[in-house]
C-alpha cells in the first residue's frame, strides 16, 4: 500500500504518508481503516505527507468522493478540523488544489497546502516527536506510469 496513517492522540493529530503511486480505492481503504480506528475522533487535526507520491489513477470524480467521505467523518466535529497537505509540485500539487477547492464550499475541513515539513510543523505547532513518527512512517510504494484519470 502507498498510503499509511498514525494517530498521535496526545497532539489530537492523524498522521499521513502517501509514496509512489495511489489510486482512489486505496485512499478509500485507508479512510475505512482510520475511522474505525480505536483513537478517531472527528476533531483529529490531519498532516498528510504527499512529497513522495509520484502517481494517483485519480480524477476530479474520485476527488469528490474523498470530499464526500470527510465531510461524513467529520461531520460531528466542533468547529472546523485544520488539514496540512505538504506536497510541492506535480500532479500530487494538482490533486491537494483540487481537495482544496471542492473543501471549500462546506465545512468541516480547513485545508492548507504548504511546501514543507518545517513550515507544516510550525503552522500547526507540532511537537520534534510527532515530526519523527511522520518521518518513520512506512509505506510500500508502487510506481508505475503517471496517469490522471478524467
Amino acid at each position: 500500500m502507498a498510503a499509511t496513517f498514525k494517530i498521535l492522540k496526545s497532539e489530537n493529530i492523524k498522521l499521513v504518508r502517501i509514496d509512489g503511486t495511489t489510486n482512489y480505492e486505496e485512499l478509500e481503504s485507508l479512510f475505512i481503516e482510520y475511522i474505525k480506528h480505536p483513537e478517531f475522533v472527528p476533531s483529529l487535526r490531519i498532516i498528510a505527507d504527499l512529497r513522495f507520491m509520484r502517481n494517483a489513477m485519480a480524477g476530479l470524480w474520485e476527488v469528490r468522493r474523498l470530499k464526500k467521505l470527510y465531510q461524513y467523518a467529520y461531520r460531528d466535529a466542533v468547529g472546523a478540523v485544520d488539514v496540512t497537505i505538504v506536497v510541492s509540485h506535480g500532479l500530487p500539487y494538482k490533486l491537494a488544489r483540487a481537495f482544496k477547492l471542492f473543501m471549500a464550499d462546506k465545512k468541516p475541513l480547513n485545508v492548507r497546502i504548504l511546501k514543507d515539513l518545517p513550515e507544516a510543523q510550525r503552522e500547526m505547532h507540532l511537537s520534534d516527536f510527532a515530526m519523527h513518527l511522520l518521518s518513520e512512517l512506512k509505506t510500500t510504494p508502487q510506481e508505475g506510469p503517471l496517469r490522471f484519470w478524467k
